[in-house]
């Protein structure tokens, strides 16, 4: 996995809210690794304490979140840059 990067954003950018969703699986996991502050997300998936808040997100009847991406700052893939995320 890779390590998160950061990215500064326009402050002219809009931003996009939008359901997370199984697909968005390497975004969860991308924001566990920030908010424990560790350098990779292989080191998150190994803890149990935090891999519970990731591991098969969007699978599970009740699994609800939401995803904000920037409206116009494109990352190199060509999508749209996240911003953050927050789910249950």
């Amino acid at each position: 996995m890779s390590t998160a990067t950061h990215t500064n954003i326009d402050s002219s950018d809009v931003m996009i809210l939008r359901d997370l969703t199984i697909v968005d699986q390497e975004v969860v996991w991308t924001m566990l690794q920030i908010a424990a502050k560790q350098e990779t997300v292989d080191y998150v998936q190994r803890l149990p304490i935090l891999a519970q808040y990731g591991l098969d997100y969007g699978t599970r009847d009740g699994d609800i979140g939401i995803l904000a991406l920037t409206n116009t700052s494109i990352n190199s893939t060509g999508n749209n840059l996240v911003v953050g995320a927050a789910w249950l």
